[in-house]
This record gives C-alpha cells, sequence and structure tokens, in this order.
C-alpha cells in the first residue's frame, strides 16, 4: 500500500504538476473502497444531508451528524486523508466555538483536517483553527451553506469585480493558513487564475480542468442518488437503475439466445459485441409482450439493445421521448438521441421496418452512434403518429424548424450565444387553443446530465403571464424589461407583441441573460 496522504502532499503534488484525486463518502463500506482505488483524499461533506439524509439542502446538518459519518468514514480508511466538513453555523459565531467544534469532529469522529466555507468573513477562524494544530481547507466560490442567501445553486464570479474578490480571498486564505481551496462552480479561466495565484494546491468542482485536483459527490459520479446532478460531472455508472431494477425485478428473467428465438419466434438482433462490448446476457419479460433486453458490458461501460417486432405503440418503442435529437447514421438512416440524465444513461431509439430497437448506455455519444450504426438495421424517420403528445390541456406536435417558421406569424430566432457543444435538437409546435406557440429545445449533443437542455418557448402576447411563484424578480434583458424565477433558472419576457420564456436548469442568472440578449443576432445555421 502506498504511504499515508498527508496535508503536506497537496502542495508536494502541485508542485510535481501532479493531480489530486479527492471523492466523497459517508461511511465505512465506500470510504474502504475509495481508499483501496488510491483515492487521496476523502471529503466526508455535509452533502450527506442532501445525499443521504434527505434535506434539501446542506443547512440542517448538524456537527453531531457530521461526527457520526466521519468515525464511519475513518473506520474505513487507512491511507486517503480524512477532511470533514464543519457544517453550517458551527465556526461562524466565535473562535472559541470553531476550536471546540473542529476538535470534536477531530477527536471523536478522527477527522484529520477540517473544511470551511466563505473568505474574509471566516479568516479569524481559519487563522485560530491552524493556530491550534487543525489543518484547514478553504472553500471559495459556490457555498452550498449559504445557498439561501445568493438564492439557489447558482456558478459564482461570473463578473470581473466577482472574480477580483474570489481571489483575494483566496490569497487571503493562503496567508491564513488554510492547506488547500476547493474552487466550486466558478468559470475555468478564473479558477485557472486563482490557481496560478496561490501557492497552495487548488481542488475544482464544476470550475474546470486547471485546477491542481478535482473533487466529485461520489453517489453523483456513480449514479447513486435520485436527485439532480450537476452538469459538470461525468457518470460513470448508473447505479441507481441497477438497484431499482434488481428490487422490482422488472418481472424479466434471464434466458439464453436460444430461448429468446423459440419464445418470440425471431431471431433478435444480437451480436456478440456491440460498440465495443462483449455480450453477456439476454432478458425476457415473465409475459408474453415480444419484447427482448440484450446486456453488454466491460469493466464499467455498459450497453443494453432491448427490440420489439411489430411496434404499435404511440411513441418510440423504449424511454426515449419525442423530443429526441434526430441524428444521421453514418451507415445510413436515422436515430432520435437522448443524452444521459440524473436518471438514465444515453439512450437512442431506431424504428425500422419490421422492428424497433432502443440502445441505452454510459458510452460516449460518438461510440454510442458509432455501436447504433453497426446494427444490421436501417433507422426510418419517426412516424407521423409519434410525433403528437398532450401538455397539459395543450397538444405540442414535433416539426422542423422550417415547417414550424411556416406555421406561425411571428419570427423564430435562434440564440447565437449558447454554452459550447449547445445546438437546436427538436421543435414542438404547441396549442392551447388560443393560438400556435413554438417551443424549441437546445442541447448539449454529449452532456452527462445536469442542464441537459435549454428551452426556448415563444408565443404571440401583449403581456406576462401571471407570476407562478414568490420568489421571482424582475430584470433587464438589454433595453426590454422582463422576469426570472431563479428556482426555475427561467426569464421571461414581451418583445414587440411576442412572449419569449427562457429556461435552462442549472444555468446562473447572467449566463441566461447572455442567451436571451443574443437571440437572432449572427443567428447559426438552424
Amino acid at each position: 500500500m502506498k504511504s499515508k496522504f498527508r496535508t503536506r502532499d497537496f502542495k508536494e503534488k502541485k508542485q510535481r504538476g501532479e493531480k489530486i484525486a479527492m471523492l466523497t463518502a459517508y461511511d465505512a463500506n465506500m470510504a474502504r473502497l475509495l481508499d483501496r482505488a488510491g483515492v487521496d483524499a476523502i471529503l466526508v461533506g455535509d452533502s450527506v444531508g442532501m445525499v443521504v439524509l434527505g434535506f434539501e439542502t446542506t443547512v440542517p446538518v448538524t456537527l453531531e451528524a457530521m461526527i457520526h459519518h466521519t468515525a464511519a468514514v475513518s473506520r474505513g480508511t487507512e491511507r486517503a486523508l480524512i477532511v470533514a466538513d464543519m457544517p453550517f453555523m458551527t465556526y461562524e459565531t466565535t473562535t472559541a466555538e470553531a476550536v471546540r467544534n473542529a476538535g470534536r469532529l477531530m477527536q471523536e469522529g478522527g477527522a484529520e483536517a477540517v473544511k470551511v466555507e466563505g473568505g474574509s468573513a471566516v479568516l479569524e477562524a481559519v487563522k485560530r483553527l491552524v493556530d491550534v494544530g487543525i489543518p484547514v481547507m478553504g472553500h471559495l466560490g459556490l457555498l452550498p451553506q449559504s445557498v439561501h442567501r445568493v438564492g439557489g445553486f447558482l456558478r459564482q464570479a461570473t463578473t470581473p469585480h466577482d472574480a477580483d474578490i474570489l481571489l483575494a480571498d483566496a490569497l487571503a486564505l493562503e496567508e491564513a493558513g488554510v492547506f488547500a481551496i476547493v474552487l466550486e462552480a466558478i468559470p475555468s479561466d478564473v479558477a485557472r487564475t486563482v490557481t496560478a495565484a496561490v501557492s497552495i494546491a487548488t481542488i475544482g468542482i464544476g470550475a474546470g480542468p486547471e485546477c491542481d485536483g478535482q473533487v466529485l459527490v461520489t453517489n453523483d459520479m456513480i449514479g447513486l442518488f435520485d436527485g439532480p446532478v450537476p452538469p459538470f460531472v461525468k457518470q460513470y455508472a448508473h447505479v441507481a437503475e441497477t438497484v431499482t431494477a434488481s428490487a422490482q425485478d422488472q418481472g424479466a428473467r434471464e434466458v439464453d439466445l436460444s430461448d429468446v428465438r423459440r419464445e418470440t419466434g425471431f431471431e433478435p438482433i444480437a451480436p456478440g459485441t456491440v460498440g465495443g462490448l462483449d455480450r453477456y446476457r439476454a432478458v425476457l419479460p415473465r409475459d408474453d409482450s415480444g419484447e427482448t433486453l440484450v446486456a453488454y458490458a466491460d469493466g464499467l461501460e455498459f450497453l443494453n439493445l432491448g427490440e420489439t417486432r411489430s411496434w404499435n405503440g404511440d411513441a418510440p418503442f423504449g424511454p426515449v421521448g419525442v423530443q429526441a435529437e434526430e441524428v444521421p447514421l453514418t451507415g445510413g438512416g436515422v436515430a432520435y438521441y437522448e443524452p444521459a440524465s440524473q436518471d438514465h444513461g444515453r439512450r437512442i431509439a431506431i424504428h425500422a421496418a419490421g422492428t424497433d430497437l432502443y440502445l441505452e448506455s454510459n458510452l460516449p455519444r460518438s461510440r454510442l452512434l458509432a455501436a447504433a450504426a453497426a446494427l444490421p438495421v436501417q433507422g426510418l424517420p419517426m412516424p407521423a403518429a409519434w410525433t403528437f403528445r398532450r401538455v397539459g390541456a395543450a397538444t405540442a406536435e414535433r416539426v422542423s424548424l422550417e415547417t414550424a417558421r411556416a406555421s406561425v406569424s411571428f419570427p423564430i430566432e435562434l440564440p447565437s450565444d449558447l454554452p459550447a457543444g449547445f445546438g437546436l435538437a427538436s421543435v414542438e409546435l404547441v396549442d392551447a387553443g388560443y393560438g400556435a406557440g413554438v417551443t424549441l429545445y437546445l442541447r448539449d449533443e454529449d452532456a452527462d446530465a445536469g442542464i441537459g437542455t435549454i428551452r426556448l418557448h415563444l408565443e404571440a402576447a401583449s403581456e406576462l403571464p401571471p407570476a407562478t411563484s414568490a420568489d421571482q424578480s424582475s430584470v433587464d434583458i438589454g433595453v426590454l424589461p422582463g422576469r426570472f424565477t431563479p428556482d426555475r433558472s427561467q426569464l421571461e419576457w414581451i418583445d414587440g407583441g411576442l412572449y419569449r420564456s427562457l429556461d435552462a436548469p442549472g444555468l446562473a442568472l447572467d449566463e441566461l441573460l447572455a442567451i436571451a440578449i443574443s437571440i437572432g443576432a449572427d443567428e447559426p445555421d438552424g
């Protein structure tokens, strides 16, 4: 086993240009697995409140809860450095209180360092903790314990002024004695500047690749969390799905391929390898629905291939929705692609003559599309019957951008300032009984989760609809007045008799404003 990782090793790895790996754990078993994998540090985060205890924020987490979970992690860890979060209001009141609480985390919990959130407001506490021999890790950018003050889990330091303040706080924390600083949800160029300015290590989470290390919530990384996952998280597995499927059994049974042929009456599409992954089992439902599922895997990579014949449903076979992106396949034909979410992997539906398929996988988009193109079928366009869906009292019809423009009297303009990788995925005509509206879905073509979709809805109107949330504020969208709803990351405004609604969960207000202002300016090809 490698030697014990210490606080001094953070700075030494930075000086050698070696990346630092840090993950969260809240129990002995997960800590043991991460320690065996060789991570440098394990963070017992107050994120335990949201991931394990069912709270909506980290604010309700108590010191007693943190001691309990830190002690469990310490019992499962030998090499990695154990860092424990100091929870809300355990270090902000007095320095004596901060020392007392940090001491309990170390003596009773087995922590080897503590982490505190904030800059200038916590400097005195940091200095005192360091003076009495307690190693401290700082935390700047998005501060989850301050979520109510900032109005949500939003990106920080997005203006030059705020970036300057964050840099000053980082330098002050280094002067106060912290051995490393977590930088959360800030622009990558700001993180790069801070990393270059301080001699101590920076640990990024949603702050780009140029920090000295990275930290992630392990449950997010492996898909073991029934809730939203930040857009920067790369998911290597979808354990929650596996747990649910195993518990429910989904009425399925594992069979040999010969049983599939005999019981369904058709030869399933089940090559020995798909996407570079080996076939390892076939599954049939306990009823006679005629559906098959063939599973492929290699290490943590997986691909499930479902198939049915004579499909007569009113939507694509499998879980792919009618808003999926239509993509051409290299061998000819088309397929319908959905990016991953917190609930599932990347998905593809293929409608072909006499058969319908769906694929779900954690492979990158390019490999999944290549795997779909290699299957011995020719994907056909979505049948007209699948393009309709109900949205409350309204109906929505999937159409091309050209058809949408020909169907309404108002201009349909696309934003030119979109996050990297985003483009138009699909368009719907929406009829609520009082006139047609249009909804544009813009997606990151290889999104793992989180933001996933930017939705722009347009309809003729002379005023904003009634407010639906108490937490709304007035904003200026260029020279136009508008309304911002932070819990939905939604902007609404009227422009020349046209109502526009732009929402993208996970984006900060300034990012939404940039997209909104760019609508119709140097419009990209649709």
